[in-house]
This record gives C-alpha cells, sequence and structure tokens, in this order.
C-alpha cells in the first residue's frame, strides 16, 4: 500500500499540507468546544498523542539498537509523502506527513547475538509505549483510569492509554508491514521472525550502512569507492563483495566485477539457491 509518492514535499506543498492538517485539528477543537462535555474532549486528544506516540515508538526501537551495539541507518516518522528530513546524530531522520507508523532501519555492526538483539530491538518499540501507559496509570491512579469521570485530566490520560492500548494491539499483530522498506517489519512479526532467522539474512544486514550510503549517489564509480571501503571493513563477506561486483559491473569493470563474485562463490556464508545463481552467472562449474 502506497499513500503517497516518494519525493518530499517542497515549498508551497509543505504549506498545503501544514494547512490541511491545522484546520482538521481546528475544526475537531471546534466541535469539541461546541456544546462542550469533557468526554467530548477524548477524539482531540487522541489526534493530537498520535505524533508524539510515533516519536516515543522509534525512539524505541533507536535506543535499544544503540544498546544492543547496532547502527541505526535510517529512521521514518509516519507514512505518506516525506516532508522534511533531519539528522539526528548523523542518522538521517524522514518526517512523513500522516503522523501514523513509521519504522527504524538498524544494522548489526558485529554478529554475537543477533537473533536475540533483533527480538529486542523488535520489542523496544511497543516497550517504550507499555512504559509510558505504565507511567500514566500509575500517575494518575490505577483506580481513577478505569472508571467513568468527568475530571479532564482523567479523560486526558484514558483518552492516551486508549490510543496506545489500540496501537500495541496492530502493533503486535504478525502482519505484513504497511512500509515497504528493506527490513521494515511489524514488531509482531519481527519478534516471531527474529528467533528463526538463518545467520546469512544478519551477514548480509551487516552491508545495510554501506548501501545506503551508495543508492545516494548516481555515479558509478562512486557507488565502488564506496562497496571497496566495505570490503575492506568486511574482508570476508560475500554481499558486500556482490554489490562491489554490481557497482564495478555499472563502471564497466567487467574482469573486477566477475574477480569479486568469484570471491563470493568461496564463501561458506552465502546460502545454497545464491550460490547456484552465481555460479550460472559467472560461468563456474
Amino acid at each position: 500500500m502506497v499513500l503517497g509518492p516518494d519525493r518530499p514535499a517542497v515549498g508551497r506543498e509543505r504549506w498545503l499540507v501544514a494547512l490541511i492538517a491545522v484546520s482538521v485539528i481546528a475544526m475537531l477543537a471546534a466541535e469539541t468546544v461546541r456544546d462542550f462535555r469533557p468526554g467530548k474532549l477524548s477524539a482531540l486528544v487522541m489526534v493530537l498523542s498520535l505524533g508524539p506516540l510515533v516519536l516515543i515508538h522509534e525512539a524505541g526501537h533507536a535506543l535499544a539498537s544503540h544498546i544492543a551495539g547496532w547502527r541505526v541507518c535510517h529512521i521514518v516518522v509516519g507514512r505518506g509523502r516525506p516532508m522534511l528530513r533531519l539528522h539526528a546524530g548523523g542518522v538521517p531522520v524522514d518526517v512523513h506527513w500522516i503522523p501514523v507508523g513509521g519504522h527504524v532501519l538498524p544494522a548489526p555492526a558485529r554478529l554475537r547475538y543477533p537473533r536475540a538483539e533483533s527480538a529486542f530491538i523488535y520489542a523496544a518499540g511497543p516497550g517504550a509505549e507499555l512504559l509510558l501507559a505504565l507511567a500514566i496509570a500509575f500517575g494518575t491512579g490505577p483506580a481513577r483510569v478505569l472508571r467513568e469521570t468527568t475530571e479532564v485530566s482523567v479523560i486526558v490520560a484514558q483518552s492516551v492509554l486508549l490510543l496506545i492500548a489500540i496501537d500495541l494491539v496492530f502493533n503486535l499483530l504478525p502482519l505484513p508491514a504497511i512500509d515497504v522498506q528493506e527490513g521494515a517489519l511489524s514488531d509482531g512479526l519481527g519478534l516471531l521472525l527474529a528467533p528463526f532467522r538463518p545467520r546469512w539474512h544478519f551477514v548480509r544486514l551487516l552491508t545495510l550502512p554501506w548501501r545506503m550510503r551508495a543508492e545516494e549517489s548516481s555515479i558509478p564509480a562512486e557507488r565502488a569507492r564506496i562497496y571497496e571501503n566495505g570490503v575492506r571493513h568486511y574482508p570476508d563477506n560475500p554481499f558486500m563483495h556482490l554489490l562491489l561486483a554490481d557497482a564495478y559491473e555499472a563502471a564497466g569493470k567487467i574482469y573486477d566485477a566477475r574477480s569479486h563474485r568469484l570471491r563470493a562463490l568461496q564463501s561458506p556464508e552465502l546460502p545454497r539457491p545464491w550460490v547456484d545463481r552465481l555460479r550460472e552467472r559467472v560461468g563456474a562449474g
């Protein structure tokens, strides 16, 4: 499902989207004020809490990645058309115009306990929301949160807790993710798959930082230089050699490309289907 083109919004488009968002919130606020009753605050509070909740969720993934020793390569907040790109600690953060969902793309820096670390990172987003829910519940008072009330502060707390509950249910269902990005799974599906991922999946994931840097360049020679650095960093990683081979081929270095594909074939880390396809490509018996 695609909610908008990948091209970032610019100039007047950003102002138009901002105007639409403000108009929707203003209309919701006007409806809340009209014939005001405290219970009518819930919808407005939930809408206003969407963005901050997404930020907390993705921050949980990013913090867990740092704790596990993984590199955060990319953070996406929201869905739809990208509105702007920020950088946090050198990590690109793309903010999209619909404040629902998002993802963090981490990559291991070394392979120690990759399956357990991956599961920990997937669990950290929902875990951050759960910690927030517990803080709100105990800060407000468990008994007060569970009863019908006209207290504005309690209604705000109940509304945020309801939003968190809904988000946790959808996040933890093992369904395919809407975000069609590499490594972007729903948290439930990621948790379910993490213990069963083959080792080569994580070996390939080691190349992600170089792949993301290379994708920013359209110049084959520049992409090749990026992957040459990756090969120096991980000389035994067959997937890095294959990426360098593709870059060399695009740059017209056919002999060098074949040399690195043959090097990749020698690695025991390359899964059998890849070996068979690669042998056919290079004409190796």
